[in-house]
């Protein structure tokens, strides 16, 4: 599932696809439009005597049945451990968000047009019965486990999030100078100081040492207050500029100064936040910004100086068209703001275990990744902190080793409780005597694990842990098995085959760790039979590189229109020649003299240039 609170879906699916921007939700977040048409999870479950309609949570408390949860899964169950888990944790998360959206669009008022509706029904039927007639339209709905009405039903309700959308857009008002402004661009030459806030960026080596966050404020108003009296602020970025573009002395080029990346929009339109846009917004051509907190991958205080402006628009620019899709950006971006914002809020109710458990682990990665983003300078939503993302750890450890009591040797749950603990081994405040236990019962759970999944990542983790019990034999076992599992995926391009090989060497250097020379001399030759494989594919692949290259170089340029010259077949109009030509104009001294196959058609053109 796409994630679905990202602006950069929402935008996809309205320019890739405009009015049929509906249908595509339908594919994305409801049917799938999987059409092997077996028995799906639907079907099944009633089969095995589970009531569809049980309720298994409530949102803000409307219940959620089992139907629901099962239709937002897909029949898609992922593979044992964290990708299980994953997949059964975001459907969960899907299922709130739908609750969440049914929710604003009732408070709005809001409900899609039933005639939107019923195209996209016939849609999706005509694209199953296509192929395969009313008979294929008959098992599919089968499949999904609903009637035609109920279909119509499930379409609607996924699309209230486009009917939102629209609603939202009515609120905005874009001005022809707005859109005008989606192409306009600015050159500045940027300070920045760097604070010592936590960044994934260490300082680069001769950059300035990063300060407190009030000194960095405070320096930059100093280097400020020294441009606006004269100082070249290209010296002063090459000096005190902790940014990547010091080196070159704050030049950012040209850059758009009102349209952001969507795929960044957290970094704004010039890639340092939303108050470093205002600032440079405010400033004419030849000022100085105000010093202001900037976003982005490095945090500070910066300044800039608007060098120059431009605004090209393009031949083919319609301002009405620009203006809707700026409206249709701006309602997006606030429908997933205020859709994220009360996700985070909702109050999530969850009486199954299993699924409450791969909920809380779904949004422990959510955690991970926005806290990880956050210090990229790309955090969305709200802030999550390391207390957060410990406390969030701990609840879900807590939940899995509940289900693992009542299902020993479960693998889905003893893999994902491994990952949980498996940093303690490794953190510099566990104490030593605390080690050896966690080794242990990390080996159980990934024994256990191993018995219904099988990944070389997996054997080779597990090898290393028996290794540092110095239990060489079973480590020995697993680094062998993990080899065979390789082995079993030979590679198909250059690229797998030095991945392989990347791999398969660090299998060769443990083995000879272990002393097992029988193994040493088996990898020794998978790697000569990878590096013979690796050098085919690069031969391979630069002769289809030079094919291409010279089938481009072949292809017919394309011939721009020469101006008109006089044919040479037919003789011209003297007389019009006559009055076409200015009393005042002379022959062109530098005009190319006619060939002496074309004399006899140029004659009348010198008797009209004698006239």
């Amino acid at each position: 599932m796409p994630d679905l609170l990202s602006i950069t879906t929402w935008r996809n699916l309205f320019t890739k696809h405009g009015s049929k921007a509906a249908w595509v939700m339908v594919i994305v977040m409801s049917t799938g439009l999987i059409l092997s048409l077996g028995p799906g999870l639907n079907r099944g479950a009633q089969n095995n005597g589970l009531d569809l309609d049980q309720q298994i949570a409530t949102v803000n408390g409307a219940p959620v049945i089992l139907k629901e949860f099962m239709e937002a899964t897909q029949r898609q169950t992922g593979q044992a451990g964290e990708e299980q888990a994953a997949t059964q944790g975001n459907a969960m998360t899907g299922v709130v968000m739908n609750h969440i959206i049914q929710e604003d669009a009732r408070t709005r008022n809001v409900s899609p047009d039933d005639a939107e509706v019923d195209k996209n029904l016939t849609e999706l039927h005509d694209a199953i019965t296509k192929d395969g007639g009313e008979d294929r339209w008959h098992d599919y709905l089968q499949s999904q486990g609903v009637t035609k009405s109920e279909m119509r039903d499930r379409i609607a309700k996924q699309l209230l999030g486009v009917s939102l959308i629209k609603s939202y857009g009515n609120e905005f008002k874009v001005t022809e100078e707005d859109a005008k402004n989606q192409t306009a661009e600015v050159k500045v030459k940027f300070v920045l100081v760097r604070s010592d806030a936590k960044s994934v960026f260490p300082a680069q080596p001769g950059a300035p040492k990063p300060l407190p966050d009030a000194d960095a404020k405070k320096k930059a108003e100093e280097l400020k207050a020294q441009v606006k009296a004269g100082a070249n602020i290209t010296n002063i970025a090459k000096k005190f500029s902790g940014d990547f573009t010091g080196k070159s002395g704050g030049d950012l080029g040209f850059r758009s100064e009102y349209r952001g990346n969507p795929q960044n929009e957290s970094q704004g339109a010039l890639g340092y936040g939303a108050d470093f846009d205002n600032a440079v917004h405010a400033a004419k051509k030849g000022e100085t910004t105000e010093v202001v907190k900037v976003g982005g991958f490095i945090p500070g205080y910066g300044f800039a100086l608007v060098e120059d402006r431009k605004n090209t628009l393009p031949k083919d620019f319609d301002v009405k068209k620009a203006m809707d899709d700026l409206k249709s950006t701006k309602a997006q971006k606030k429908f997933t703001e205020i859709i994220r914002a009360k996700l985070e809020e909702a109050k999530v109710e969850i009486s199954d275990p299993v699924i409450k458990a791969h909920y809380t682990f779904s949004k422990l990665e959510q955690a991970r990744q926005q806290q990880m983003m956050s210090q990229m300078g790309q955090s969305q939503g709200k802030p999550v902190t390391p207390a957060d993302v410990a406390k969030m750890e701990a609840d879900a450890l807590s939940q899995y080793e509940a289900l693992l009591v009542k299902q020993k040797g479960d693998s889905t749950y003893s893999l994902i409780i491994a990952s949980l603990i498996k940093p303690k081994l490794v953190d510099a405040g566990t104490p030593l005597a605390q080690r050896d236990p966690i080794r242990e019962r990390l080996i159980t759970l990934y024994e256990d694990g191993l018995k219904s999944t099988d990944s070389p990542m997996l054997r080779k983790e597990l090898a290393g842990y028996y290794r540092d019990k110095r239990n060489f034999e079973k480590s020995a076992e697993h680094f062998k098995m993990a080899s065979r599992l390789l082995s079993a995926t030979p590679p198909t391009d250059a690229a797998s085959a030095q991945n392989a090989i990347r791999e398969h060497e660090t299998l060769l250097a443990s083995f000879r760790s272990l002393n097992k020379n029988e193994m040493v001399i088996s990898e020794q030759k998978l790697l000569i039979d990878l590096n013979q494989q690796l050098a085919k594919f690069k031969i391979t692949e630069e002769v289809e590189r030079k094919k291409q290259a010279e089938a481009m170089k072949n292809q017919p340029k394309p011939t721009l229109p020469k101006p008109e010259l006089t044919p040479k077949s037919a003789k011209p109009d003297a007389k019009a020649d006559t009055k076409s030509t200015p009393p005042a104009s002379k022959p062109d001294a530098k005009a190319e003299k006619p060939k002496e196959a074309d004399k006899p058609n140029a004659k009348p053109d010198t008797k009209t240039e004698k006239k």
